[in-house]
């Protein structure tokens, strides 16, 4: 699936709050939560056997990687020398975090599950197909495709792959026991709400006189479906050096579209006031 953007704009109804940043988290002892501890197995072991997934790990894991470590975000400085390559500084930062233009949130160590994700989740205020929300897993150690396979076998749904390192699910709530117990995973949750907002946004919420503003809604996934519309829009042109633009014959395919998805994700955005353009 592909992530899509839906242009829109909405009402400014309120003032526009600026959250601090969050901070990194010392080690601690990871315990449980009540959510956590509702049902579930106890903690299993992770497959010998490397099953068949998407290849998400090719987005981001350089092939010479060969340790079980999480990588860290500020890398390492090297640089060559008589005798070989020179580490000046090795690769450092708490590695930990889930990151957006809005900033980073580093979720407490001692937290396997996000609360946000309960308490965003409610059921029947949307026409989603199935009984599904989203999530971050963020890993603590290596990503492979091992690992990947085993959040499949589980019941999730991979998405892509989101900085600094956890990939972007979609599961039943049901599952978040299972997965937050897997010996791979530090963290499943979801972006705080400062997180959702672009600096730029902020500053036009904060400086805008205007009753509308146009805005940019970037989705989880695909919106797109059956009922999707594509309308034509331009006329293609070659522009070749030395000789004059003409136009070019292309089929229905290869024409430029404006669609409109018409899904259950526009309808809900809708609902909460947007007009989808």
């Amino acid at each position: 699936m592909l992530m899509i953007s839906l242009c829109a704009a909405f009402p400014l109804a309120t003032p526009a709050v600026l959250f601090q940043e969050g901070e990194p988290q010392g080690d601690v002892v990871r315990t449980k939560t009540p959510i956590e501890v509702v049902v579930g197995p106890v903690q299993v072991q992770e497959p010998q056997v490397v099953e068949d997934t998407q290849d998400l790990v090719a987005q981001f894991q350089p092939i010479v990687r060969q340790d079980d470590e999480v990588p860290l975000p500020i890398p390492a400085v090297v640089q060559a020398g008589g005798d070989g390559d020179e580490t000046i500084s090795p690769a450092s930062g708490d590695p930990y975090f889930l990151g957006f233009s809005g900033g980073k949130y580093y979720p407490p160590a001692n937290e396997l599950i996000d609360p946000l994700i309960l308490d965003r989740y409610q059921p029947g205020t949307d026409s989603r197909p199935g009984d599904f929300t989203y999530a971050y897993v963020m890993f603590s150690k290596r990503m492979t495709e091992a690992r990947l396979a085993q959040l499949e076998a589980i019941g999730c749904r991979l998405i892509t792959f989101h900085p600094h390192y956890t990939i972007k699910i979609a599961l039943s709530p049901q599952l978040l026991t299972d997965v937050s117990v897997l010996p791979f995973v530090r963290w499943v949750g979801q972006a705080q709400d400062r997180q959702k907002y672009h600096p730029g946004l902020m500053q036009e919420l904060a400086q805008s006189r205007d009753s509308l503003l146009n805005v940019t809604v970037n989705l989880f996934e695909s919106d797109l479906n059956a009922a999707s519309v594509g309308t034509p829009v331009g006329s293609p042109y070659l522009n070749e050096p030395g000789t004059p633009p003409y136009p070019l014959e292309v089929d229905d395919n290869q024409q430029p579209r404006v669609w409109m998805s018409n899904g259950w994700m526009q309808r809900r955005l809708e609902e909460l006031g947007l007009e989808v353009q």
